[in-house]
């Protein structure tokens, strides 16, 4: 009994020890924090890589426009919340991280968002959906290589975001339009390596009408409504493996998958 009572004893004890080790690091920090200086600003864009919507510039001009002064600032008096939403607010930022070190250093890292389909409506309004349902505006100059659907499309972006923020896919993908449909259309030849490579284009022709240009071949692919689109793809891609190869991509000038299980192929006229 007494034994088990001192390993008990011990336990809770070492429990103590590091709780109040703990806040003792924690006031120090604070102390430091308190009579340090931001001597320095990393900015790190973590997926420049893959998109380019955002730059260092861009976040240094945007905290600057906003009146935020961050070199030669106490530490302590640094408002991490303040900068993250200033930056959360820009609509090519999917979120933002801000932190402060003791050693006088503050980090803001920027995660951008990734559109996945670019939309251009009938009257030549463009604009980006991501892979979260948000709508990005398009920015001139910084132009993003996805799906880019064009026809007859009048959903202006003011239609669904008066404030020209960014909006939640909660808000656009509860009821049904026809940026919802291009949307799960677009996501799904996103997600599919194949198709990624092979689909250029969605035209659509009328609601619940969608044409595909791919990016080999002289034909157009009539893919009519989205329902059973997997379906309709995995007779596509079947259609892909096993017969163009043997006719040839310049055989049919259109290939129709909106009737019930089979394809029907026009071919192209010879003179």
């Amino acid at each position: 009994m007494i034994k088990k009572f001192l390993e008990r004893y011990k336990t809770v004890l070492g429990i103590l020890l590091i709780l109040a080790y703990l806040i003792g690091a924690g006031i120090l920090v604070h102390d430091v924090l308190r009579d340090a200086r931001v001597k320095k600003v990393n900015v790190i864009v973590e997926d420049s890589l893959m998109n380019r919507f955002v730059t260092v510039d861009d976040i240094i001009e945007m905290l600057k426009d906003s009146g935020v002064v961050l070199m030669g600032k106490v530490c302590d008096s640094v408002n991490t919340y303040r900068i993250e939403n200033i930056i959360d607010h820009n609509s090519m930022v999917k979120k933002s991280e801000v932190y402060v070190t003791y050693g006088g250093e503050v980090y803001i890292r920027i995660w951008q968002r990734n559109p996945i389909v670019r939309i251009i409506t009938y009257d030549k309004e463009s604009y980006y959906i991501d892979e979260d349902g948000y709508l990005m505006p398009y920015v001139e100059g910084k132009p993003g290589r996805v799906l880019v659907v064009t026809g007859k499309i009048d959903a202006p972006l003011a239609l669904f975001d008066k404030n020209f923020n960014v909006l939640h896919s909660e808000i656009l993908f509860n009821r049904d339009t026809l940026l919802k449909e291009i949307y799960e259309l677009s996501e799904y030849i996103y997600n599919n390596s194949f198709w990624r490579s092979n689909i250029e284009q969605i035209y659509v022709q009328n609601e619940n009408d969608f044409h595909l240009i791919p990016k080999v071949g002289c034909f157009l692919i009539n893919f009519g409504d989205i329902k059973d689109y997997e379906k309709k793809f995995r007779n596509l891609f079947v259609f892909y493996k096993d017969v163009l190869p043997k006719v040839g991509w310049n055989t049919y000038k259109s290939i129709d998958l909106r009737f019930e299980n089979q394809i029907v192929c026009k071919k192209v006229k010879k003179y």
